[in-house]
C-alpha cells in the first residue's frame, strides 16, 4: 500500500469517527436532521474506506 493510499484511509477513519461523534451529539440532542446528516458523513466516509480497501486488494493481485 503506497504512502498516499495510507493517508487516504487515516483521513477516511478520521472522517468516520468525526460523523460518529456528530451523529451521537445530535442524538443526544434528539436533533433529527443532525444525526441524518451525519449519517450521510458517516456512510461517505465508510464507503470510501470500502473503495480504498478494494483498491489496494486489485493492487496486491497484480
Amino acid at each position: 500500500m503506497s504512502r498516499y493510499q495510507e493517508s487516504k484511509i487515516r483521513e477516511q477513519e478520521q472522517d468516520a469517527q468525526w460523523a460518529r461523534n456528530v451523529q451521537a451529539q445530535a442524538r443526544s440532542e434528539g436533533n433529527e436532521h443532525g444525526v441524518q446528516r451525519a449519517t450521510r458523513s458517516l456512510n461517505t466516509a465508510l464507503d470510501n474506506l470500502s473503495d480504498l480497501y478494494a483498491l489496494d486488494r486489485l493492487r496486491a493481485k497484480d
